[in-house]
């Protein structure tokens, strides 16, 4: 009964019709007084600019059931969420990001060739929404779960299981010595019909914790270079509070530095080399943020709407705006050469790979993104790369990708680089899926 009134009312909310969900929670709810159909309801009158009526009904719920923490959380999502729309800094912060998203939109409809595939405009459809509901500091419990802070919350995951292999034969006392913090339902919410942050769930936060934990001290036996000691994470983007020996860990930092030190050993780098990073799809710029604080590299990041509002935002807040080249359209290199020249980070759309010059960076990095896109830009990027990247190609993919919305399949043979040879061939150590390759110019190219 309850799921049946649950995925009805779902169905409805998603398809636009929020009279017809909210009759149907509002019956099911009066009826039954169940919690999970009360708070369903709370989130549909708060999405439709209800929020004080949606408060009201979760308070009820609390007062009948003190310990429904999911209903406490979804409370506190709520009273947030009404805050942030009144305060004068989120919407500053929001404006600016939504005329880089606008501005960074017209560019790629200027050369449609460089257009999102539909998997990404959806993803990044839902991707605006979080950001526009929960803002930008919060951007790490929400967009940030689909870069590179994955929610790894069921055992069965691939990754999960791997890192539960690392754990059995390492046994690493600290995973267990590690706090996380009880967070509200302000998170990743992927649809707007159920608003619930999948980590407000006891099991799936001990699952992410242990995961977390494990990949961290997996990382930090074998980080040679010192980036996990050097580089602490951020408490800008209010990423979920994991802490090892009171310090604050993540995802993202452990896969920064274990990705980063296998760039370095392999490439034999230094950090004072001054090398300049281009890298294809970069996230909120995890990698530029612990090459920025560790070394005295340049990073120029390429990306799509709505990400490369993210990134910038997080880059400037994090090195100071004087330290970044912003987004903007121009017709020729020679018109911002100069300027750039003073930058450490810049960024750019795809359509503005047209304008580098030949070898005008040393190493190319794209991690997890190649495949997203479509098969006409794939093959664009790997024939440019080899013209303007000097020194090296860092890839990291999956082997066998199948697009779910625009049907395309790519396997690892199709991440070639014509002209050059991989270096460096192995699967990922950590994600039993992925592969890992560094290509580098072949003899005479």
């Amino acid at each position: 009964m309850i799921e049946t009134v649950l995925a009805d009312s779902g169905k409805a909310w998603a398809a636009g019709d929020a009279d017809g969900a909210f009759v149907i929670l509002n019956e099911a709810y009066n009826r039954t007084l169940n919690a999970r159909v009360g708070i369903r309801l709370a989130g549909l009158l708060h999405d439709c600019g209800h929020p004080d009526k949606a408060l009201g009904v979760i308070a009820a719920i609390v007062v009948r059931e003190p310990g429904n923490g999911f209903a406490l959380a979804e409370y506190a999502r709520i009273l947030r969420e009404k805050r942030l729309a009144a305060d004068p800094e989120h919407r500053a912060d929001i404006a600016a990001f939504k005329a880089t998203v606008a501005a960074a939109w017209a560019a790629l409809e200027a050369d449609p060739m460089f257009l999102p595939s539909q998997f990404w405009r959806g993803i990044g459809d839902k991707h605006e929404r979080m950001l526009t509901t929960q803002g930008l500091g919060n951007f790490k419990r929400t967009v940030g779960h689909n870069y590179q802070n994955w929610l790894l919350i069921d055992p069965a995951d691939a990754q999960v299981a791997r890192l539960a292999a690392i754990w059995g034969a390492k046994r690493y006392p600290q995973v267990a010595l590690n706090t996380l913090e009880l967070p509200d339902n302000a998170g990743f919410i992927w649809e707007r019909h159920v608003p619930i942050y999948p980590l407000t769930d006891e099991t799936a936060r001990s699952v992410y914790a242990f995961a977390v934990g494990t990949l961290w001290e997996y990382v930090l036996e074998n980080d040679h270079h010192g980036f996990l000691r050097d580089v602490a994470e951020e408490t800008l983007g209010n990423p979920i509070a994991l802490r090892r020996q009171g310090k604050l860990i993540s995802q993202d930092h452990a896969h920064s530095a274990r990705e980063l030190n296998l760039l370095f050993d392999q490439l034999r780098l230094g950090r004072q080399d001054g090398f300049t990073i281009l890298e294809l799809g970069a996230g909120q710029g995890r990698l530029a943020e612990m090459l920025g604080k560790a070394t005295n590299f340049r990073h120029f990041i390429v990306d799509i709407p709505p990400t490369i509002g993210v990134s910038q935002w997080y880059v400037s807040k994090l090195f100071g705006d004087d330290a970044v080249f912003k987004f903007r359209p121009f017709n020729d290199w020679r018109e911002i050469e100069a300027e750039l020249a003073g930058k450490r980070f810049a960024f750019f759309t795809p359509n503005q790979t047209r304008l580098f010059p030949a070898k005008s960076v040393d190493i190319t990095i794209n991690i997890c993104s190649l495949m997203e896109m479509t098969p006409g830009q794939i093959a664009y990027f790997l024939g440019r790369i080899p013209e303007i990247t000097r020194r090296a190609f860092y890839s990291r993919q999956w082997k066998n990708w199948q697009n779910p919305v625009d049907g395309n399949i790519v396997l690892k043979p199709d991440f070639a680089v014509p002209g050059w040879r991989p270096t460096y061939d192995r699967d990922d150590d950590v994600h039993p899926e992925l592969f890992a390759q560094i290509w580098e110019p072949a003899a005479g190219a």
